[in-house]
Order: C-alpha cells, then structure tokens, then sequence
C-alpha cells in the first residue's frame, strides 16, 4: 500500500477535527483519495459502501454508481457476511486495522487484496479503508514457496512399498483386467510418480471393486487404514472387505472409486479417515475398466474431530494426534500436481489395457489363423494324395490298356492284311493314331499335375543358353522348313532350369506349330528387365488367334484351332502357365487372325545383379 497517502489522509482527518476550516478539509481529502493508486472506499456501521475513488472503480470493474449501491458484503470473498461484521466492530474497538482478504470483481474473478482500515468517528461515524490489489505479489510468492519445496531435499518414504500387516489384497482379484494386463510391479511403479512428492495412500480397482494395487505412504493413513482393519473382527480378508465396518476401504472403494466410475468423472471426496479422496476412472478405449484415487490434505488437528475419530475407529485421540503431528503439510500446487499426474497414471494403465486387449485378440486371430491354415493344408494334402493317386491309376491303369489297343491295331494290320480290304486298314490305322493321341493326352496331364506339385530348384539361368538348347531340341519339327529365327540378348533370370526348359519347349513348339503354313515363317524372342522382373516374349507370323478368346488360352484342354488343323492336347498353355505363376510371374498373349501372335511371360530378375 502506498504509506504516504494513508499518512496525507489521517493528517486530513486529524485537521478537519479542528486544525482546519472543514471546507478546506474536504478538498485535502477529496485530493488524497483521488489522487491515490490504491482503491480507497468508506462505510457505515452496516456496511454500506458511502464513498469511492476511481482507483477502486477501475480496480473491481465497477463504476462509481454501482458501488454507492453496495456493501461491503457484496465485494467481500474470503469471509462471510457474519465475519464481516465482526471485523467491522473489532475495527471499532481498535480504531484501525491492517490485514488482507479477497475481493470479488464486476466478472466474477477473485483477488488478493490488502486493506487498512480506519475508524473516524468525527467524520459521521464512518470507516475508511485503502485497498491494494495484491494478488501478483501472492502469485510471486506462491511461486516462490514451490520452488522453495521442490528444491528441499526429501528421501524416497520407506513406507511406499511396505504392505499393511493383513497381507496383500491383491491375490483375491477375481477380475485381473487391469492387474494381468498391466502386472503388478508396473502398477507400482506408476503409482509411486505421484506418491513420492503426496505421500499418503493411492488404490487401483477393477469393475468388481478388486484391488489390482493398493500403497501407503503415509503414517496416518497407514494407522487409520489398519485401525479400521481391525474393527471387522475377522481375519479373513475377503470377509474383512465384504463386512461394512472396514471404513477406510469403504471410503476408498464405495465413496470415491465407485462413484468415479458411475459417473465416468473425477470425484472428490472427505473419506472416513479425516482427509480427502480424489478418484478418477480408467477407460480402455470406450470402455471404463477401472478406477485409481489417492487421499490428499492435512490429518485434523483440532481436539473436537480427533475425539470424534478416536471413538469411530477405537483409538486414542493421543495416537491421532501424534500420527497428525508428523504428517508434512503439501502445498496446494503439490495436490494440484498430483491430481494431474493421476489424470496421466489413469490414461496410461488405460492404454496398456487396451493394447492387451488388442493384442490378446490379435494372437487369437492368429491362432484361429494357423487352424484355418492347419486344416486347409490338410485338406490340401489329402487332395493331392488322391491326385498322387489318380495319377498312378492314369500312368499305369490306362497306359496298359491303350498299348493293348495300339499293338492289336497293329498285329491287325501288319499280320491280316491280305485279308482286309483298303478301308479295313484305314480303320485300324485310325485306332492306333487315336490310341497314340490318347496316350500322349494323358504324358500331357501327368506333366500338368507334376508342374503343380514340384518343387522348384531356383538359380540363375542363362536365358540366351537355354533358348538356344530348346530351339535345337525342336529341330525335329523344323524338318524341311524354311524358318528364320532371331534372338536378342536375353537378361538372366531367377528359376528352375528343367521348368523353365518345358515353359520354353512348349512356347517355342506352339511357334513352329502354328506357322507351318508360311513360306517365310518368322520366330522372334526377345527380353528386357524392367525393376525386380524380366520380361520375355515369343513372337511369330503364324495364324494368329481372335483376341475375342483370348481368356481360354491358358485353360485346361482350350483349344482355339481344330485338330484337323494342328495337332496337340490344348494341355501345353495350361502347364505353361502354372509353371510361370509358380515363379511369381505373369504371362499372356496378343494375337490375330492371320497376324501371328505374341507370348509374354515374366521371370525374377537375376538376384546377384543388383
């Protein structure tokens, strides 16, 4: 407050009593107040404000109007109006008086203020009263004080993770979200970031109010907590927790955590034991899987309510009051503080739960997975023992038969020919050509179902070599043709050498097969890499193909051209294909009709290239 301004006031007062003409008082005086910093206000023996400078006005957000239309009560925000008057006719009795309180402002904000009051019965009996906002000289020294206590030097309590002498809770939760998900070591650890500047105590339920953690810190809640232990006369602890005289659990679990979860908000509480609950809920994801709390502020210390607790929790007021007297007072920053701590511990316990879950139903999916997977390669395996099987019964059930039909078709022809005429001949020529095809048809699907079963022997390949070994394996077929036949440089790729030589034998064979009526007849391979694969093509001047069918190329027994015009099985593409996917690659084809046509297929680049 500035001094020389209440000293220039009780000068004008003490002059206008006598000293001074009273008009010449009321201008010193007016001059004082309003040329003073501080707010400044005067009133009754009720209250009633009679005077203000416009220090004042500007300090609380009223105008002067307004304020002759108040009391003191109506500003006054630290005590209450019976308070007031009290203060008022301590005033009286003492003449002046100095202290500090809060003031309510026009908008609701609150402010420190120091006041020094006056009592002047010469002036009607009135009061006069200097304000100085010091609400920035409180934050300061607030300030100060936290630094002052998170600099004081504090040993870790002994206490924190000491149990109580009933033994441990924990093992009698049934529900264990939260103390499976999140392990009990874990739980105390996070629990011990707030415990160790609030030292008191701190419990985790689950839904069902099991304790998942429970610590105490504190030696008052420590002995209020075992006191009222003690009042269940039982010691069972299940039915110790069931039986309603355990105050300090009932304050815990029913008055705080519980409502916290109820109602999804933080709930602050007095619990039995004299000081305060705060509870706050844990949610994994939408769900609340919990609560965590601690208790907080000073044990009682008046003789009144130890009495009172004494009696309810059957102890001596003497051992309260020792237990009351040890506690450390915590600022109110420090509670503040580890309110949001709470907050945090109660979003990260929240997590990890979640997170469990998520994984928990990961792994059962997985689990669920590897049976799927289980029972298909089952399935998967009985299906090609049955192939195996059908293929043995093709290989040796039908090639016997067939070779029957075949060599009796030709001890037919050879051995009675004088005996049947032209046609005769012709037909059992005919059964043997068809015994021959159907004999070729059924090498074709064994090597069709082989190309899905073999397993690949991958290395580099020489893609220029194993063209050039094929094109000669075909010259057989090239028999009195003039075919011209250019190959480019081919880059090396990743395969199989044996299932790469029949991808190539049946493309290049396909090549000479369908342009067997050209006099020029033109066979084209070629190769280029592109990033991770290579991709080759086969192209020819044959009779081409309607793109119209080109789906049914790779098919199974497709054919596009009769075999009046071209013999085979319709088997070669199929197998071609498989081989190819089987690699990782892609193949297709262009054509058309009297064009010739074009086989693309892909192959890994050459590992050791890059």
């Amino acid at each position: 407050m500035e001094e020389s301004a209440a000293q220039q006031f009780a000068t004008a007062a003490d002059q206008g009593q006598g000293g001074i003409p009273g008009e010449r008082a009321e201008i010193e005086y007016r001059t004082v107040i309003q040329a003073s910093l501080d707010g400044f206000f005067s009133n009754d023996f009720s209250g009633q404000i009679l005077d203000v400078n416009e220090a004042l006005c500007q300090m609380l957000g009223y105008t002067r109007e307004e304020l002759l239309h108040m009391s003191i009560m109506d500003i006054e925000a630290a005590e209450s109006p019976e308070q007031t008057v009290l203060h008022i006719q301590e005033v009286i009795r003492t003449g002046r008086d100095r202290f500090q309180t809060r003031h309510r402002c026009r908008d609701g904000t609150l402010i420190d203020v120091e006041v020094s009051a006056q009592y002047v019965p010469e002036h009607g009996e009135r009061f006069f009263a200097f304000i100085r906002d010091i609400t920035g000289r409180r934050q300061a020294e607030d300030a100060l004080r936290r630094i002052e206590w998170m600099l004081t030097e504090r040993p870790v309590p002994e206490t924190l993770n000491i149990g109580q002498a009933y033994g441990d809770l924990t093992p009698l939760n049934t529900s264990r979200v939260i103390l499976d998900a999140v392990g009990q070591d874990l739980l105390a650890d996070i629990v011990g970031d707030f415990m160790r500047i609030l030292e008191t105590s701190s419990a985790i339920y689950e839904t069902n109010g099991d304790y998942a953690n429970g610590i105490f810190a504190s030696g008052w809640c420590k002995f209020m907590d075992l006191a009222s232990r003690k009042l269940c006369s039982t010691a069972d602890n299940r039915e110790a927790l069931s039986c309603g005289r355990w105050l300090c659990h009932e304050s815990c679990w029913n008055e705080a955590s519980l409502q916290s979860m109820l109602t999804g908000s933080p709930t602050d509480i007095e619990c039995a034991g004299g000081i305060h609950l705060y509870a706050v809920p844990i949610r994994a994801g939408d769900e609340i899987v919990g609560s965590i709390n601690f208790g907080y502020g000073d044990p009682p210390r008046d003789a009144a309510r130890l009495q009172a607790l004494a009696a309810k929790y059957g102890v001596s007021v003497e051992e309260l009051r020792r237990e009351a007297e040890d506690y450390e007072t915590r600022p109110p920053f420090i509670i503040e503080l580890a309110k949001n701590r709470l907050h945090v511990a109660a979003r990260l316990i929240g997590e990890i739960v979640q997170r469990k879950r998520v994984e928990e139903k990961i792994n059962q999916l997985n689990a669920e997975l590897e049976q799927r997977v289980f029972r298909r390669t089952a399935q998967l395996q009985e299906a090609n023992a049955d192939l195996e099987n059908f293929s043995y019964s093709v290989s040796h059930d039908l090639r016997a038969p067939l070779r029957a039909i075949d060599g009796f078709a030709t001890i037919l022809r050879e051995d009675y020919a004088g005996k049947l005429d032209a046609e005769g001949l012709r037909l059992f020529q005919v059964v043997s050509d068809n015994a021959q095809k159907m004999g070729r048809l059924i090498d074709d699907i064994l090597a069709f179902s082989r190309a899905g079963r073999s397993e690949l022997q991958l290395i580099t390949l020489d893609m220029n070599a194993l063209v050039q070994q094929v094109w000669l394996e075909l010259e057989h077929q090239r028999t009195g043709r003039a075919i011209e036949f250019r190959l480019t440089d081919l880059p090396p790729a990743t395969g199989d050498p044996a299932v790469m030589h029949q991808v190539l034998e049946n493309l290049l064979g396909n090549a000479v097969k369908f342009t067997a009526g050209r006099e020029a007849a033109l066979i084209e391979v070629d190769g280029q890499r592109h990033g991770d694969e290579n991709i080759y093509s086969i192209r020819d001047n044959g009779v081409g193909f309607d793109m119209e069918y080109a789906n049914k190329l790779f098919g199974l027994f497709q054919r596009l051209h009769g075999m009046e015009e071209f013999e085979g099985t319709g088997v070669g593409l199929a197998i071609v294909k498989r081989f190819v996917i089987k690699h990782g690659g892609r193949v297709w084809a262009e054509g058309k009709p009297g064009a010739g046509a074009t086989f693309w297929f892909t192959l890994p680049a050459e590992t050791s290239a890059e």
